[in-house]
């Protein structure tokens, strides 16, 4: 998956978290840190076209 401004996915990814009521209750000073924060730790991960999360796919086949 891409997400152009890593920035927003931090931000949709902590809206379905179980720390959401936390982070709500964060001062916005704080809660732009904590984003910060996070997106410098994958920033690994960021490119050109912005983050790309890699997700794998098993598949299995069965016959009888």
């Amino acid at each position: 998956m891409r997400y152009p401004v890593p920035a927003r996915f931090v931000t949709g990814w902590v809206s379905g978290a179980p720390i959401t009521t936390q982070f709500l209750a964060l001062p916005d000073d704080r809660k732009q840190a904590f984003i910060a924060d996070i997106v410098k730790r994958v920033a690994a991960y960021v490119d050109d076209a912005g983050l790309a999360v890699p997700m794998e796919n098993h598949f299995l086949i069965a016959s009888k």
